[in-house]
């Protein structure tokens, strides 16, 4: 498998419409040890430099806060080799990935995926991953954020906060320039959303409003998990789907939040994707769920039905029982594909998808 080198660019985004596109901003995450050389050798590949062995003024391995040996390309990426608190004997020895924005901002969508899945073929357990979604119609602009937050029209986190930063005396107020949603650590929900002017950040070069959600623990493996394992196909709908099932904003017309209407400034890009909601153990719990109402509800009147047209004709049952199965297909539900896709790769039989 190969990854082509991609220059940096404004839109490194999938585009969903002539307004909006969406990537992946971060990504960190811990490997095998047994596992290094390797991947250590395909990332310089990938990148097309060096990851350099850092050696502190006595010449001895610099080491970090957790890990006895660091590495670090020129463009930022770094991998922290054997954590202090492991014994190297220990089979739960590892190795730290952390690739920033930065770099991962020079790959193309398709480019991003495969690499995901190489990593993930490798035993990767990711810990932080962030998601880009970029509005270039701004229809979705910072002062509406802060408005909606300050009047308290908004789902998904209890915590938000505005960031004005820094200011000189004579400075023309202008409101925040980000709006914080969540916290980091321990004390959040492995969610932090910050939407802010990529215009400003980036000096002009990308001229969009930045929704950006940065998962973590848990819901940061269980998002991996599931962009490299599903196809290419469903990247943009990851993406945007764990964004819309973490916010939304809302006209709070009643105490009942599904009663609410969506504001339209934010229901205008969203509307027409499915949220995609964490964890694995719900999705367990909700095929369960499935096969316990299809055995004590469907299965009793199936039965009758396929013992009625067997007494007639064994074909005929058979036939019956395929028509259902090839009518279902059709009429399932994108909740129920999604579910289906979710059950094939967590049971392992959707295969990494391969670009050469």
């Amino acid at each position: 498998m190969s990854i082509g080198f991609a220059p940096p660019l404004s839109k490194t985004g999938v585009e969903l419409t002539s307004k909006i596109t969406v990537g992946y901003d971060w990504l960190r995450g811990t490997i095998p040890i047994s596992q290094f050389d390797r991947v250590r050798s395909h990332l310089e590949s990938v990148f097309s430099e060096p990851i350099e062995f850092l050696l502190s003024s006595d010449g001895r391995p610099r080491p970090s806060q957790n890990y006895r040996r660091q590495y670090r390309s020129a463009s930022g990426l770094y991998l922290g080799v054997s954590n202090f608190f492991r014994d190297d004997s220990d089979p739960q020895q590892h190795f730290m990935v952390n690739i920033p924005g930065s770099v991962l901002s020079r790959f193309t969508p398709l480019q991003q995926h495969t690499l995901f899945c190489v990593l993930y073929s490798e035993g990767m357990h990711c810990s932080r991953l962030d998601i880009k979604v970029d509005d270039y119609g701004k229809e979705i602009t910072v002062a509406k954020v802060y408005e909606a937050a300050k009047a308290g029209n908004f789902t998904g986190f209890r915590k938000w906060e505005p960031y004005y930063g820094p200011r000189q005396r004579g400075d023309v107020y202008e409101g925040p320039s980000t709006v914080y949603f969540g916290s980091r650590g321990k004390s959040g929900s492995g969610r932090f959303l910050r939407i802010y002017d990529k215009a400003k950040q980036s000096l002009g070069e990308v001229d969009a409003t930045r929704v950006e959600l940065e998962l973590s623990g848990d819901k940061a493996s269980e998002a991996f998990q599931n962009i490299s394992s599903l196809e290419f196909d469903f990247f943009k709908q990851l993406a945007i789907g764990y964004v819309k099932s973490s916010i939304s904003f809302i006209d709070r017309v009643s105490s009942h939040i599904s009663r609410c209407p969506v504001l339209s400034w934010w229901d205008s890009l969203f509307s027409d994707f499915t949220a995609i909601h964490f964890s694995p153990k719900v999705v367990v719990k909700t095929y369960q769920k499935s096969l316990d109402w299809l055995e004590t509800q469907v299965a009793p009147t199936f039965a009758m039905v396929l013992e009625s047209l067997a007494a007639i004709s064994p074909d005929d049952a058979i036939l019956f029982f395929y028509k259902m199965w090839f009518k279902g297909n059709e009429n399932m539900s994108e909740k129920q594909k999604f579910l289906l896709r979710s059950w094939l790769a967590s049971n392992g039989l959707i295969p990494c998808v391969s670009t050469s």
